[in-house]
């Protein structure tokens, strides 16, 4: 697995600086936007990758960071992380390809550790979408413990759905992110409050 430095410009501002990528698989893509003061970071919990790099954007990440720039809070870094470093996976793909996902399950869960620690003084983006099946289930909840235990503040698009909402044209036209937490019964998460951030 490469980690490797860029410096491409994306749309909103944000330059792709930092990428772990191999193969198939994306483990995190780390964006920066110069023209945000602070070091505030956003990490971001997406369901798998998109094809976003070093050197382009994709229709997802570009919702996500105009979401994130028209939003009240703004990051000067955005990292993504994922379920499964598998790219373009859908739900019901997550069984399909369980073998390929182990695989590469216990390099992306170091993944996951290492941002989580180096990320300083950051807030978590829940947009994984709907979880369905065993093994996007099991995951999910790997990845949400670990971000529970940081502290940090999580947010969504929206939680109608009990889970937060993929980056796209209906859940970012608000521009807004609403603070959530998970449901210690049900796993799913509800919106704290009314406040969009």
């Amino acid at each position: 697995m490469a980690n490797n430095d860029g410096d491409k410009l994306y749309k909103n501002g944000y330059r792709a600086v930092k990428a772990s990528i191999d193969g198939n698989c994306r483990y995190s893509l780390e964006l920066v936007n110069g023209e945000v003061e602070g070091s505030k970071t956003l990490v971001t919990l997406l369901r798998s990758p998109s094809s976003a790099n070093l050197v382009q954007s994709d229709r997802s990440t570009n919702y996500l960071t105009k979401a994130i720039m028209h939003g009240r809070n703004q990051y000067h870094s955005v990292i993504l992380i994922n379920l499964t470093a598998l790219k373009d996976i859908e739900p019901k793909g997550f069984e399909k390809n369980s073998e390929e996902i182990k695989r590469h399950e216990e390099e992306n869960a170091a993944e996951i550790n290492q941002v989580l620690k180096s990320a300083g003084d950051f807030d978590c983006l829940i947009a994984t979408g709907p979880i369905e099946g065993k093994l996007m289930t099991q995951l999910y909840c790997q990845d949400m413990e670990k971000i529970e235990r940081t502290k940090a503040s999580l947010y969504a698009f929206e939680a109608k759905s009990g889970f937060g909402a993929l980056p796209d044209s209906r859940s970012t036209k608000s521009s807004n992110l609403v603070s959530v937490k998970k449901d210690e019964e049900s796993g799913s998460l509800i919106a704290v409050d009314s406040d969009a951030k």
